[in-house]
């Protein structure tokens, strides 16, 4: 069983266009394509946007550092922090894309953590899913454009 965070479209969406989009299931494991693909695994998993900034920094840094004989070790570090961390980047373009977080679930299979997680808004008699704007971690980019004074 593995635990899922489920991202159903927000208010940035037209009103049809929402009804219509199933929410987004996104597994909260480590990422192996991205240890071993980098960017371009982070592109294939859905976040497109942080996948093409790594790529650019990686052409960056292999020119930059080309002469440091430690850059193996450095680029593995990085994609070893990406991996890691690949389900809060790809969370992070759904955001960006107006999506918002509607919880979590547990489930065997993306399928299985979606039925379920339908299976409970029709329980609750729910036509739209409930969901808060206010997540319970502030996105650090909001905060950094308001002066880093209140939430988002």
């Amino acid at each position: 069983m593995k635990v899922w965070s489920v991202w159903v479209p927000g208010a940035a969406f037209a009103g049809r266009a929402a009804e219509r989009e199933l929410p987004v299931v996104v597994p909260q494991t480590v990422r192996w394509s991205v240890l071993f693909l980098g960017g371009i695994g982070l592109a294939g998993i859905g976040a497109r946007i942080p996948g093409m900034l790594v790529i650019a920094l990686s052409v960056v840094l292999a020119v930059v550092l080309r002469d440091v004989p430690l850059l193996p070790v450095i680029v593995f570090a990085g994609r070893f922090a990406l991996a890691a961390f690949g389900s809060e980047l790809v969370e992070w373009n759904l955001r960006l894309r107006g999506y918002v977080s509607a919880g979590s679930v547990v489930g065997s299979s993306r399928e299985m953590a979606l039925l379920r997680y339908l299976d409970g808004q029709h329980r609750r008699g729910a036509a739209q899913p409930s969901v808060s704007a206010v997540s319970s971690i502030p996105d650090p980019f909001a905060l950094a454009a308001s002066g880093g004074h209140g939430r988002s």
